[in-house]
């Protein structure tokens, strides 16, 4: 359960976003945000500094002891770990202070990243303690998350939601829903954002997502691949799309670069894309359409959800979404065979945890279909 800004203060500090962590229905500890980038913008060294030492000195005083330093390293292409901390055990409760600092540009310039506080009932594991962070993802076969129904839906349980708010970090939340999933629960969105450079505005550059693939493999043995029949393709697509266009008798879109670049803004052409010739650039071909079905039942029948790039605004949606048009991150998590339909879920909290939608509507939006996973066999 997610709130925004509860309504209460660690000692001297306002807490931010809170979440409210659930087991067996039961509430099971806080996650508490003392600052992170995303929500709160980027602050200087020396304000990062002053709100850490705040933060210290009222857990300090609530937990009734100074507790123990311990580091965590995340990132094996960094020298030093990426990730510190502070944790205190005291009666009823345990509390673990955790903050990152990215270092940007050739001057190596600090960056505040996030500033957070897990508090957990006494005795309860705290986030990356013991062997969680090399071995918590291979307890379970994922392909014990796939369930059948009667009606043939295929779908993967206990895939984790994780709200991403007003950020625009939906490949963040996406990629840290993936790793509760397989048991790295102690990753937030936070954290994987400062991997990918994400911007909280902007979003994140799929190109910047590709970037955390080395982190995925050498430090969780996950691999980060595309899925084939994806239609990733951006310049085919376009040309299908004119194709499509000039038999139907409607206007072609352009590849002009912007004015005094060599860049092609690829938001301005989708928003020439008119839908029902797009339809047909994308989904007269049944091969192609078999193909990607295919791929994403293969993909849910080995239990690997199926990250899906869209572009929004193409097809109607329900309940309404958040985001109007624009680039998109979200998981697929099932499909059923018998209907020619999709099960996905977007990281925007609660009535966005299962949807479906036909086939054919999402060929119509896919702009890539990639996977997070050990392996397919």
């Amino acid at each position: 359960m997610r709130f925004p800004s509860p309504g209460f203060t660690l000692g001297a500090v306002k807490p931010g976003e809170t979440l409210l962590l659930v087991a067996d229905g039961k509430p099971s500890g806080l996650r508490i945000s003392l600052y992170n980038r995303g929500d709160d913008g980027a602050i200087d060294d020396a304000a990062f500094a002053a709100r850490h030492a705040t933060a210290v000195k009222s857990i300090a005083e609530l937990a009734g002891g100074e507790g123990e330093e311990f580091r965590r390293k995340t990132d094996p292409t960094k020298q030093d770990a990426d990730v510190a901390g502070r944790r205190w055990k005291a009666t009823g409760a345990t509390y673990s202070l955790e903050w990152a600092v990215a270092r940007k540009g050739t001057d190596l310039v600090p960056l505040a990243e996030y500033l957070r506080l897990d508090v957990l009932p006494t005795g309860a594991a705290a986030p990356g303690a013991g062997g969680a962070a090399t071995q918590g993802g291979r307890r379970t076969d994922p392909r014990s998350h796939v369930a059948r129904g009667e009606d043939g839906t295929v779908e993967l349980k206990d895939v984790p939601m994780v709200d991403q708010g007003q950020k625009g970090y939906c490949a963040a939340a996406t990629v840290a829903r993936i790793m509760g999933y397989y048991g790295y629960d102690f990753l937030d969105q936070h954290q994987i954002a400062s991997w990918a450079k994400s911007d909280a505005d902007r979003g994140t550059n799929e190109r910047m997502l590709d970037a955390i693939a080395g982190v995925l493999h050498d430090r969780y043995k996950l691999v980060y691949r595309e899925v084939p029949g994806s239609v990733n393709d951006f310049f085919k697509l376009v040309e299908d799309y004119n194709k499509a266009a000039k038999r139907l008798k409607q206007p072609e879109v352009s590849l002009k670069p912007m004015p005094g670049t060599r860049v092609i803004d690829a938001g301005a052409v989708w928003r020439q894309f008119q839908p029902d010739v797009l339809r047909e650039a994308r989904t007269k071909n049944q091969t192609r359409n078999n193909l990607f079905f295919d791929n994403i039942r293969k993909s849910i029948d080995a239990g690997v959800p199926v990250v899906w790039s869209v572009m929004l605004g193409l097809v109607p949606e329900n309940p309404p979404l958040p985001q109007a048009f624009g680039g998109h991150m979200r998981l697929i998590v099932g499909y059923n065979a018998k209907e020619r339909t999709i099960l996905y879920t977007d990281s925007w909290g609660a009535g966005h945890e299962r949807k479906t939608m036909k086939l054919e509507d999402a060929i119509l939006i896919t702009t890539g279909l990639r996977t997070i996973s050990w392996t397919l066999n």
